[in-house]
């Protein structure tokens, strides 16, 4: 008993991530301030000590969101003649072009396509569904994540293979209730016929 008071009056507490490694390290401050050895410098109540821990969470789930975000925003293109004064003259932005256009053919103009959730396709582009990157639609790979292409012809021909297979099962389907009618019938006038003739 005298070793446990003796460590609780003296001994500095291991750190929550010796025992976790998981845990974020501001969680530290918050915890040593609840076991301080100083009556002062812990919290003065439970609120207190409940509303940093609050703070600490709201924190973190801050952080957390803002690098989903950040991580998942395509980097940005690099505009043509773009200056280091361009920024503060009024007007719209100069059309940006695709880096496909080095590889052949026309050029894709980025400028003139809508922003997510506008609702409308630019005629003549193939979005990957991968990573939402405008390609031609002679492409077969995506120019950003090089992975492939589904285009509307390929869906089509889908959707053709998925209905003619739909036909042949609902066609089987018919002939084999067909088949299970005319032998329910036939074995219905079997019956009627042994009873009646029983009788």
């Amino acid at each position: 008993m005298t070793s446990i008071m003796y460590n609780v009056i003296n001994v500095h507490p291991a750190p929550p991530t010796f025992f976790n490694g998981a845990l974020p390290e501001d969680l530290e401050a918050v915890v040593y301030k609840a076991l301080a050895k100083e009556a002062s410098a812990r919290y003065a109540t439970a609120e207190e000590f409940a509303t940093a821990l609050r703070e600490l969470e709201q924190s973190l789930h801050y952080r957390e969101n803002t690098e989903a975000i950040l991580s998942a925003l395509p980097s940005a293109p690099a505009t043509q003649g773009s200056t280091a004064g361009s920024s503060s003259q009024l007007g719209p932005p100069p059309a940006v072009q695709s880096s496909t256009a080095s590889l052949g053919g026309p050029a894709i103009d980025l400028s003139a396509q809508p922003l997510s959730g506008a609702g409308s396709i630019v005629t003549g582009t193939v979005y990957c569904i991968d990573c939402g990157m405008a390609n031609r639609e002679d492409q077969e790979f995506c120019t950003r994540c090089m992975r492939p292409l589904i285009k509307r012809s390929d869906i089509s021909k889908l959707a053709g293979r998925q209905a003619r297979a739909l036909h042949r099962t609902n066609r089987g389907d018919y002939v084999f209730l067909s088949c299970l009618s005319v032998i329910t019938a036939g074995v219905v006038l079997l019956i009627l016929y042994l009873f009646f003739r029983g009788v």
